[in-house]
């Protein structure tokens, strides 16, 4: 996961850094992941197709000695990304799908290009 922002600045010659303050004018985030292959059904081998536009859910958490308990969860949803590559790649000698994704906002630029929770 990366997210990658590009500041514009608000330029004050009375300040002494030269700026008063800045906002986001671009932001790219980016994804990517290895889904390993079943090397037993060629239909695994296109399961993701490059320009399609998918919804990509994820999280991550710290586990305790308790069985489907955990903490310090963090939740990342990207809600419309296209794949912009998938290609076959080797995982350790196991054949895995390397999957590429951009987020995008909605064409109506209502949704943000991605969601991030923290528990």
């Amino acid at each position: 996961m990366s997210i990658e922002n590009t500041l514009s600045f608000l330029i004050d010659a009375c300040n002494e850094s030269g700026k008063v303050s800045s906002r986001i004018t671009d932001q790219v985030t980016t994804f990517s992941a290895k889904k390993y292959m079943d090397d037993t059904s060629l239909t695994e081998w296109d399961a993701f197709n490059d320009n399609d536009d998918k919804s990509v859910f994820f999280y991550a958490y710290n586990p305790s000695s308790t069985a489907g308990q955990g903490s310090e969860y963090v939740a990342f949803w990207l809600p419309q990304a296209k794949i912009t590559a998938s290609p076959v790649v080797d995982v350790d000698g196991i054949v895995a799908e390397g999957v590429e994704v951009k987020a995008h906002k909605s064409a109506s630029g209502s949704n943000n290009s991605i969601f991030l929770g923290f528990i």
